[in-house]
Formats: structure tokens, C-alpha cells, sequence
């Protein structure tokens, strides 16, 4: 896998889009105020999920298996023990870097589905959902994988996306958000090269259907730019699929590079902000690339240096592999520490 610099950018970008949209929905008034920028929970769970991500590609390189459902689980019950909630197995197995991140463990804001899951200890999955969740969480927190894709039409992030998405959100209209979501950041990071004729092709019909509905967003947003009555319709509450269309709308409704900082303020307008804001940025991230974010925001973001050494080291892991592999040399001697494969 080759990248670009400006697929770096993206990449970086997403990631920091996402967690700026995450602290914008709770500082209210971050044009005035001062200090650090604090998130959700939302943001907590994204930096447990790229690194579970890393974790599961470093184990495949040295033993041929990933596991990646497993790896997300184990990365969301470290979440869940720094915060200090009670998971079965939680603390299995070496915490890795994030563990010291003081961040990590601060008290910010619940997740409900996803800590009532992993404290009931069964892994949740496509085939044999845990509950009936449709919120928010279990769908911004996976959007990061769309940074892990090898090319604009790789299907194997979303998928992930899906996976991770469906270990504590059981509702079918949860990975299927995820996985248009990740398809749709997919090729904003690629920034279209290579496609083939500019159809996004997804395999469900059901996701097929969702995307159709993202479309007809991004059209309204042609026709109708920056309407709060057209958000609250598009995003009425906290579900993923609220997210996802509250999120693209607010997006599209502002699709210059300079107006990053007007999409994210409009994002606030949502009834459920804390659900549209991530993926706003994500987008809007993913879209420009880093630069394009609004840097009084993102020299206050307290997580910012956290996603951001976590997206450069993801991209290390899939060009580089810096721990090494069965034909590959080490090239990080303390990588299996950072990232411990299991």
C-alpha cells in the first residue's frame, strides 16, 4: 500500500474532524471561551478503536490472524476498565500506550449500549446482535477505519466498520450506517482516484437503500443549504442513522474549505448535537484534510495529539509495519509494546 501526502492529510483530518465535532457539541461556546476542548465518551471510544484496529493488523502480519471483532472487543473493555466500570476479562492480556492516557480514563459523558454490553461479557455480532441499540455511539466511534483503506473502493473497512459497530449495538440500521459512513469517508480520504465510474456499489440492499437516502441529502443540501428545520427533520434524535444524515447534511451544506468552521456551528443546531457533530467533521476532515480545520479549535482539543499520533501510526502499520512479520524485519523495537498483538 502506497499514500500520498494528501491521503495523509486526510487521514489525519477524519480523525481530528470527528473528535473537534465531538468537543464543539459540548463546549457551546467555544468562539468565546478559552482553555482546552474536551469531548464525549464518543471520542474515548474512536481512540480505543483505532487501536484496536492497529492491534488486530500487527497480530495478522506476525501470526496470520487478526480477529478483528475480538481485537475491538478487547480495545472497548480497556476503555471501559480505565473509566472504571466492571468488565468481565476487561484488564486480560497487556493494556498498551493508551492505558496511560489520562484523558482516557476521565469521566466523559456515557455510552450506555456499549458499557451495558461489555459488562454482560458476551460479544456482540451481526449474526447474533447483543440488544436492540440504535444510538449514536456504536456509529461515530468506528468511522476512524475509513482511514485504513488501501483504495477508494476497499470494502474490508466498512466491514470492520460493521463488525466493531455490532459487538454492543444490536439494531441491523446501526452497522448499516456504519458501513455506508466508512464507504462514503473512504472515498474522501482517496479523494475519488481510481474509481471506476463514480458509483459507490454496496453489497446489502439494505445499505444500497441507505446510501440512496445519503444522496438525496447531499442534493437537498444543493437546493437547500444550512436549514435548521431540514436538520431537525434529518436528524430527530440520537440513533445512527440520525447521525449519519444530520451529519452529511450539515457537510455538504457547507462543502468549502473555508467554511469548516460554519458546518460544525450549524452541526449544534441539531437536536442531538453530540450524535451529528462527529461525523461533520469527520467529513469535512476527510474532505480537505487536516489543514482545512480551524486551528483556534484544534490547538485546544485535549485528545488532538492523541488522534493524531494514532492516525500517523495507523497508516505506519499498513505501509510500513513497523513491528515487523513473518518475511517483514522490525523496524520499531518497542511497536509490540505500544501495540501488543495478543
Amino acid at each position: 500500500m502506497a499514500v500520498t501526502f494528501q491521503q495523509v492529510s486526510r487521514v489525519r483530518g477524519l480523525f481530528l474532524g470527528l473528535a473537534l465535532g465531538d468537543a464543539l457539541s459540548v463546549a457551546r461556546q467555544a468562539e468565546a471561551a478559552d482553555g482546552e476542548l474536551r469531548g464525549t465518551s464518543t471520542s474515548q471510544l474512536a481512540c480505543y478503536t483505532v487501536e484496536g484496529a492497529i492491534r488486530a493488523l500487527h497480530r495478522f502480519s506476525h501470526r496470520g490472524i487478526g480477529h478483528p471483532s475480538a481485537m475491538g472487543w478487547a480495545a472497548y473493555s480497556r476503555w471501559a476498565v480505565g473509566r472504571g466500570f466492571a468488565v468481565p476479562g476487561g484488564q486480560d492480556g497487556p493494556a498498551g500506550w493508551l492505558a496511560s492516557v489520562p484523558a482516557l480514563t476521565e469521566n466523559w459523558g456515557s455510552a450506555p449500549a456499549t458499557v451495558h454490553a461489555l459488562a454482560g461479557g458476551r460479544m456482540g455480532g451481526q449474526r447474533e446482535p447483543v440488544n436492540s441499540s440504535r444510538g449514536h455511539h456504536g456509529f461515530n466511534r468506528v468511522l476512524p477505519l475509513a482511514g485504513m483503506a488501501s483504495g477508494p473502493d476497499d470494502d474490508l473497512p466498512r466491514e470492520w466498520a460493521a463488525d466493531f459497530a455490532a459487538l454492543t449495538h444490536g439494531d441491523p440500521l446501526v452497522w448499516r450506517a456504519a458501513r455506508v459512513a466508512v464507504a462514503v469517508l473512504t472515498r474522501l480520504v482517496w479523494g475519488g482516484e481510481g474509481k471506476r465510474d463514480g458509483a459507490l456499489r454496496l453489497p446489502e440492499p439494505a445499505d444500497a437503500e441507505l446510501l440512496a437516502r445519503v444522496n438525496e441529502v447531499v442534493a437537498l443540501a444543493g437546493r437547500e443549504p444550512g436549514n435548521r428545520a431540514r436538520l431537525a427533520e434529518l436528524a430527530p434524535d440520537g440513533t445512527a442513522v440520525s447521525a449519519l444524515l444530520g451529519g452529511v447534511y450539515a457537510a455538504s451544506s457547507h462543502q468549502q474549505p473555508e467554511r469548516v468552521a460554519d458546518a460544525l456551528r450549524f452541526a449544534l443546531h441539531a437536536p442531538w448535537r453530540d450524535a451529528v457533530a462527529p461525523m461533520t467533521g469527520a467529513m469535512l476532515g476527510a474532505l480537505h484534510g487536516v489543514a482545512a480545520l480551524p486551528m483556534r479549535w484544534l490547538s485546544r482539543l485535549r485528545l488532538g495529539w492523541v488522534l493524531d499520533l494514532l492516525a500517523g501510526d495507523l497508516l505506519a502499520q499498513l505501509v510500513l509495519t513497523p513491528g515487523g512479520g513473518e518475511y517483514q524485519p522490525v523496524l520499531s523495537a518497542d511497536w509490540s509494546t505500544r501495540y501488543p498483538p495478543g
